[in-house]
């Protein structure tokens, strides 16, 4: 074998090249031709890595497990999950919280906090369901608004009602 770069003669086991140490190309091997009927040519690919067989599927053969091509998982919208979503928003937290706090915010004096809270996060619940109507949530926006203001005045009633009573 010839060296490429500077064409100087190697040993045919020789990787690099004696004289100047580059990297000799990869040799063909030879073959005999009483041995060249058994050869079959394979173009060459990256080694695959070898697949796992299902550990349920007992009856196919290996060979065809195989050969068998394989499929890319394909991510399908759920249905189960469109009608989970419905349900609970949980794509749209703002209309999620608001809800939660305007329910809340019906009790006596936590109005005061969370009926504001629930009423601002009701509003940019509902603005975030205009923007993007997959995320849903728009009951729970709406019942964070109302529950925001019907807390917010339930528990103003409460003071006003225990001043009046409390000191007449």
């Amino acid at each position: 074998m010839r060296c490429p770069a500077c064409d100087t003669p190697n040993p045919p086991e020789a990787v690099r090249c004696e004289e100047c140490g580059k990297k000799l190309p990869p040799r063909k091997r030879r073959v005999d031709p009483e041995e060249e009927e058994g050869i079959v040519e394979v173009e060459s690919r990256p080694a695959a890595r070898p697949r796992r067989r299902p550990p349920d599927d007992d009856d196919a053969d290996d060979e065809e497990y195989e050969r068998r091509p394989r499929r890319r998982s394909v991510r399908r919208r759920d249905e189960g999950d469109e009608v989970v979503s419905t349900i609970i928003p949980y794509k749209n937290p703002k209309a999620l919280a608001g809800y939660y706090c305007g329910i809340f915010a019906l009790f006596p004096i936590l109005g005061f906090i969370l009926g504001p809270t629930a009423l601002v996060l009701g509003i940019l619940g509902l603005s975030y369901v205009r923007r993007r109507p997959q995320a849903h949530g728009t009951a729970h926006a709406i019942i964070a608004i109302m529950g925001g203001i019907f807390g917010t005045l339930i528990s103003v009633a409460a003071v006003i009602i225990f001043y009046t009573v409390n000191f007449k």
